[in-house]
């Protein structure tokens, strides 16, 4: 009786794998671009050591922050509903933007908060950023009220050009005057408030007006306050 050989089947070569931590700086760059900063940020920066430290080095990327929660699919919201049941809603709003400074470091231009209302953790959020977003020109910020330690913060960012606040308290006479004694190289000052900021005749308005005197530079004032009145 004859044997049949049976031939033993051969493994099969493994698929080719490609590193993706090796691919080039300047490949992750346009990816990154691609998808947009708040991904990077959230997801795609957290792949791998490479890809993390390529998001560090990419000098585009963060050049302009916003950290607006402006609709709902916004990753920023998706992000906030995550840690919502671990922190309060604006610590984790504060804790992305302090990881996208940190990105961005000197590279930041550009930077917009919003959505603020606990004091005491804005001032610090404020301190932070003047700290390691030192080339920072323009900021806009979305918050209840606005104190001098605010302006402190802001009057140390020393690049800074332009500055727009969204409030809902404080008098606007306050809020320029603590602007204006911390900020006086300002180019562009806008504030706005959609509610009652004080009811302002023709004189108190002229002495608010009379306030950015000290900021030489400024070429732009734009105001939207409600119950301006008596202005002619």
């Amino acid at each position: 009786m004859s044997k049949v050989k049976v031939e033993e089947e051969l493994p099969k070569p493994p698929a080719d794998e490609r590193n993706w931590a090796e691919l080039h700086q300047e490949v992750l760059m346009v990816i990154f671009d691609k998808i947009g900063m708040h991904e990077v940020l959230l997801r795609t920066s957290k792949v791998c050591h490479p890809w993390r430290k390529a998001a560090r080095d990419d000098p585009l990327l963060w050049k302009v922050i916003d950290m607006r929660k402006k609709s709902k699919d916004c990753p920023i919201n998706h992000e906030i509903d995550r840690i919502e049941a671990k922190v309060k809603v604006e610590k984790g709003l504060a804790n992305v933007v302090k990881n996208a400074v940190n990105f961005g470091g000197n590279n930041v231009q550009q930077l917009s908060i919003g959505d603020f209302y606990d004091e005491d953790l804005l001032e610090n959020l404020l301190e932070y950023i003047a700290e390691r977003a030192r080339l920072l020109k323009n900021i806009s910020i979305e918050c209840f009220t606005f104190n001098g330690r605010m302006a402190m913060a802001l009057g140390k960012l020393k690049q800074l050009e332009e500055l727009t606040i969204v409030w809902s308290r404080m008098p606007l006479g306050f809020v320029m005057r603590a602007i204006g004694a911390e900020c006086p190289q300002l180019k562009c000052l806008k504030l706005e408030s959609p509610f009652n900021s004080g009811i302002y005749n023709n004189k108190s308005l002229r002495n608010i007006l009379g306030i950015p005197q000290t900021m030489l530079q400024l070429k732009c004032l734009q105001l939207a306050v409600s119950w301006l009145v008596n202005f002619l």
